[in-house]
């Protein structure tokens, strides 16, 4: 595993326990913002929660055959998951027989987003989280609280920072990410929220192994599994089947400004309109504002690939092409490759393409047919090619697979 960058150790260190806000008072201008404001606070319990059913998001499939498990804030490990799978998603055997089969860093990636969004989603399912009353301070909940400091939903207590004084289990919103990363793995740090925001607060806790990364999303369509953040709030995001984007958060207030009410804003922390909760994205950007950023994790490009293409209806690759991805040659590749059926009729394969780093997609020709395909897999599967044919020996059509060479 990575080590810490310095930075993100002194900023561990100092703000173990703390929220989207301090512990301290005079924290708040070093390490940590201050939270909702109250016409933020106002303006999200006027927002209803989004009609989001986890049945409907759309996630990437993990074609190594893992699920994603349920939250329970496991012990944080680094160690890469390691699987036996025979086949990939379409049934087809692997090319390369390993086992057992450690992911691929698309796997991964993939594995990442759906664990942190299942966690997300189900801290946001009230039904999920019903506590009895435990004493006058220890009210009856109906889903988990906001509260200001609070990483971990399993304990009932004060919040740790705030005004508030009831015992109550709850998460701000840097300890709903905190605990949704800590579902797939990663040892996030628990907060503040706007250095959870960045690529290093990621980085220097993914796991090199991984071969994934954060990086930094300018004017791309948003993703499931998306962190945004508005420096003082932050988030993670998830993609109706519909096509609506919903936020995973936890809203609320700390109750530190309020004047004569703290005793109602409080009881309201544990109310539908506050905690853990799903908005739809308009209505986050209409209480929290436009001026956000996003983090996308991303896997690294293996350099090499095997591009095998096979008549339709067969079993058997008629030829499997050696391919490498490199930048100083402008990502563009070209290979070809003869050969001589069982039928004993020659032929001649030349595939030629590009790979475009900024779509993440690659395309190409191949016998008179091409493909452009999303870069999203370890394991393509067979696909068939548009208008790809040799018929000097009887094929009138063809499929590709693309295998990383590197998982």
């Amino acid at each position: 595993m990575r080590k810490y960058k310095a930075f993100g150790v002194g900023l561990l260190l100092a703000i173990l326990g703390s929220a989207c806000a301090p512990q301290a008072e005079d924290q708040v201008q070093t390490l940590e913002d201050n939270g909702l404001t109250e016409e933020q606070v106002e303006a999200a319990d006027e927002i209803p929660s989004s009609a989001l059913d986890f049945a409907d998001v759309d996630l990437p499939t993990v074609s190594e055959g893992l699920e994603p498990h349920p939250f329970v804030s496991p012990p944080v490990t680094t160690d890469s998951a390691e699987v036996t799978p025979s086949a990939n998603l379409n049934g087809e055997p692997l090319l390369r027989e390993s086992s057992p089969r450690v992911l691929g860093p698309q796997g991964r990636r993939k594995k990442l987003v759906v664990d942190m969004v299942s966690a997300a989603y189900r801290l946001t399912n009230r039904s999920q989280w019903q506590f009895p009353e435990e004493g006058s301070n220890a009210p009856a909940q109906n889903g988990l609280a906001y509260s200001y400091g609070a990483k971990d939903p399993k304990i009932r207590q004060k919040p740790p920072a705030g005004n508030c004084t009831e015992e109550v289990h709850g998460l701000d919103c840097s300890g709903l990410i905190n605990q949704a990363a800590r579902a797939a793995g990663v040892p996030l740090v628990v907060g503040p929220a706007a250095y959870q925001g960045t690529t290093e607060a990621w980085d220097g806790v993914l796991p090199s192994a991984w071969k994934v990364h954060a990086e930094d999303v300018l004017g791309s369509e948003l993703e499931s599994g998306d962190i945004i953040s508005w420096g003082f709030h932050i988030g993670i995001l998830a993609r109706g089947s519909d096509g609506k984007l919903h936020v995973l958060q936890s809203n609320g207030t700390s109750a530190r400004s309020c004047k004569n009410a703290c005793s109602n804003e409080c009881i309201k922390n544990r109310g539908p309109t506050r905690g853990p909760r799903s908005f739809y994205f308009a209505d986050a950007v209409t209480a929290f504002g436009s001026d956000y950023t996003v983090v996308r994790l991303v896997a690294e490009l293996a350099p090499e690939w095997d591009f095998s293409v096979r008549c339709v209806g067969e079993s058997k690759a008629l030829a499997t092409l050696k391919i490498k991805l490199d930048e100083n040659e402008n990502w563009s590749f070209s290979q070809s490759a003869q050969g001589v059926t069982a039928q004993g009729k020659k032929f001649a394969l030349a595939v030629q393409g590009l790979y475009d780093s900024g779509k993440r997609s690659i395309s190409g020709k191949v016998a008179s047919g091409s493909f452009d395909l999303k870069m999203d897999f370890d394991d393509s599967g067979y696909f068939k090619i548009p208008g790809a044919k040799l018929p000097e020996i009887g094929c009138a059509a063809l499929e590709g697979r693309w295998v990383s060479g590197s998982p």
